[in-house]
């Protein structure tokens, strides 16, 4: 296995790696540290602090080590497809059908939404969303089913009242705001008449 203590672009501390089949190198960050007793050229040896952890993120990014030989991650796929031919048969992903609602939780969602939406006004009554019908009925029925239901059959929009509420209350907010603001403005403005222009010494 070749891993060495390197330095990086701005002298950082960094682990390169050398692959034993091809030679392709790769570097991680990783601390130096000195072998206590260990002297070359007169320096003490430069070894990596934690080699095990400089070996787990080369890892990440597709490295392996195998009989104490390092592979880049090209030549690991290679070595993989070598040992073990079946494994580079691609075989179709299996793909599981989506849930759909039964026909006793269709009726049980018409029913509900019959009670909770204003088609009217092409919203929810009160507090009620998707989510809170389907929490309401249980038995697994879920808000996207709800959602589905509710957009062929009823309406559009799965907003309600309360939302229109906070709305209205947002913009009286803003309204009384900006008027408290006007006014603030006005007295500041009468204040600054009544001192006057700063008198000249």
């Amino acid at each position: 296995m070749n891993i060495q203590p390197t330095k990086g672009p701005r002298n950082h501390e960094m682990a390169t790696a050398t692959c034993d089949e091809c030679g392709t190198q790769s570097s991680v960050n990783a601390s130096h540290g000195h072998r206590k007793g260990q002297v070359r050229g007169g320096k003490p040896v430069l070894v990596l602090m934690n080699e095990g952890q400089a070996l787990s993120k080369l890892r990440r990014v597709g490295w392996a080590l195998v009989k104490n030989r390092l592979y880049c991650p090209e030549c690991e796929t290679k070595r993989k497809i070598a040992e073990e031919p079946e494994m580079s048969v691609k075989t179709e992903p299996v793909v599981m059908p989506i849930r759909q609602p039964s026909i006793e939780q269709r009726r049980q969602i018409v029913e509900m939404l019959v009670i909770a939406y204003d088609g009217k006004a092409q919203r929810y009554k009160g507090h009620d969303t998707d989510k809170t019908v389907a929490e309401a009925l249980g038995n697994n029925v879920m808000p996207g089913w709800v959602a589905e239901i509710r957009e062929q059959n009823f309406g559009p929009a799965g907003g309600n009242e309360e939302i229109e509420a906070i709305r209205a209350e947002i913009v009286a907010l803003e309204k009384q705001t900006a008027e408290k603001m006007a006014a603030i403005k006005k007295r500041i403005d009468a204040v600054c008449v009544a001192v006057g222009p700063r008198a000249r010494a």
